[in-house]
């Protein structure tokens, strides 16, 4: 408990309009931005770019798994997470309105949303998140850095690894800012167990939806 303890204080410590559009069978609308990147509108206000779009910026596509079908609105209206309820539960820290802790069924994976009203862009809330990451895990490490477009958002994904407490720990997140608020969506275990628990630890963070 004592090595967990070191590890959530470490995580909630570090912690982008459519001009033409058509309307498709499936509710969704198919459109273009104002700067010419295609996009698809969901009816439930969410929307993505189309595929074709992530080719052209480089960029890995992600969305969030069909059996997330939970959802936590996080305190800035723009944003929520998508999860699926037959692998998390929450865990409310009433001292802490600006985030949302979940932890995985088997008790071995842990979650944090943290989103707040700050007007960050999402490098600075990516360069943040390495720096408290760094001054608190012993040898802390950044070993995956990219963009990535998750659910039509673009977004900074860091995986790092350090050692809080003496234990080592891998972290992945999905880290955005914008003028309307900032999010962090991580997710964290032992680093030893990180490769069995990587794929539904991808399927948390890529439920990151920014509503329009």
């Amino acid at each position: 408990m004592r090595t967990k303890s070191w590890v959530t204080a470490l995580v909630l410590a570090s912690a982008g309009s459519a001009a033409v559009a058509a309307l498709t069978g499936d509710n969704s609308i198919k459109g273009v931005t104002e700067d010419g990147k295609k996009v698809v509108l969901r009816a439930d206000g969410t929307w993505r770019y189309q595929a074709d779009v992530g080719a052209t910026l480089g960029l890995r596509l992600h969305e969030k798994p069909p059996s997330a079908t939970a959802v936590y609105q996080t305190p800035v209206p723009q944003f929520q997470v998508m999860y699926d309820p037959s692998l998390w539960t929450t865990r409310s820290d009433r001292d802490k309105p600006d985030r949302q802790s979940f932890v995985h069924k088997t008790g071995a994976l842990f979650a944090t949303v943290l989103a707040e009203p700050l007007p960050l862009t999402s490098d600075e809330v990516k360069k943040l998140a390495i720096h408290n990451f760094s001054n608190g895990a012993p040898g802390g490490q950044v070993v995956l850095e990219e963009q990535r477009v998750v659910n039509g958002l673009q977004v900074n994904t860091l995986q790092m690894t350090g050692s809080p407490g003496g234990v080592a720990f891998t972290l992945y997140g999905n880290y955005y800012g914008s003028e309307r608020g900032s999010i962090q969506v991580m997710c964290w275990t032992v680093k030893s167990a990180f490769a069995t628990y990587e794929a539904d630890c991808l399927n948390f963070i890529n439920g990151l939806i920014a509503k329009r």
